[in-house]
């Protein structure tokens, strides 16, 4: 491992924290509501085409979130929950066991409403709830930045095994590589863990700075959406679909010039 690589887990392991980025997403609602309808609403659309039908799904880079699953559990019966933090991986573990209570309630409404629930929002988003913590089968350590994304010791089940049918990572692949030679691996990591045609569902900021989380300042890999085009088909991808979104104001979370989703 080389000294890139390790700092660059050095600050996650050290600093992030789920529970306190939820809080972070909180305090920045409903101003950037619009940006996370737009991610939402994408991977809806990704799902309702059924482009990448089966039964396997892996997030990676999960936090301590449910939301960008949520539509997917109404689709994957096995699901699989990735994050690097240990501290956020156990945090979402309680909350899948029903030991703890987690407030995932803004980014939920969003999903009740694309589902039809705008007129009874808790009662949409218990059913989401509900359907997360059924399709979930276990919540495993990443690595982006690793040769092995997953540990298999920990898939301890068939049907949490690779390949999998889709992979969703959401505004996870800039702040864990910390130049395009990683961005690049980490792709080819993603490909190498999905069944012949399986799909890829992420987000991101283009041309975006440093982000924070509190007090917390965090890199966060500046490239444009070229540049991921040509790592994507470098990496094996092709089909490849980019949706972006502008924001109405600069510098809501962290300046960038666009949100962008691809599949």
């Amino acid at each position: 491992m080389d000294d890139v690589e390790e700092n660059a887990k050095e600050v996650y392991r050290k600093n992030f924290k789920g529970d306190e980025y939820n809080e972070e997403v909180k305090d920045l609602l409903p101003s950037a509501e619009p940006l996370f309808e737009f991610c939402l609403a994408f991977i809806q659309e990704v799902l309702n085409s059924k482009k990448f039908e089966g039964t396997k799904l892996l997030e990676i880079g999960s936090a301590t979130t449910i939301h960008n699953i949520a539509s997917a559990s109404s689709y994957y019966t096995n699901i699989v929950q990735s994050e690097f933090t240990e501290h956020s991986r156990e945090i979402l573990k309680l909350w899948h066991k029903g030991e703890i209570r987690l407030d995932f309630s803004p980014l939920l409404n969003i999903i009740a409403k694309l589902e039809g629930y705008g007129n009874e929002l808790e009662k949409g988003r218990n059913i989401l709830e509900s359907r997360i913590r059924k399709a979930v089968k276990c919540v495993v350590s990443c690595d982006l930045l690793s040769n092995e994304i997953l540990k298999v010791e920990e898939l301890i089940s068939p049907e949490t095994k690779p390949p999998y049918d889709l992979v969703i990572t959401m505004f996870t692949l800039e702040p864990a590589c910390p130049d395009s030679h990683y961005f690049l691996t980490a792709l080819k990591g993603i490909n190498k863990l999905l069944r012949k045609g399986g799909g890829l569902i992420a987000a991101g900021l283009e041309n975006a700075g440093e982000w924070k989380v509190g007090e917390k300042w965090f890199p966060f890999l500046r490239h444009n959406v070229q540049d991921i085009v040509r790592a994507l088909k470098e990496a094996g991808f092709g089909n490849i679909t980019f949706k972006l979104h502008y924001p109405h104001e600069r510098g809501i979370y962290q300046i960038h010039d666009s949100i962008y989703c691809f599949v």
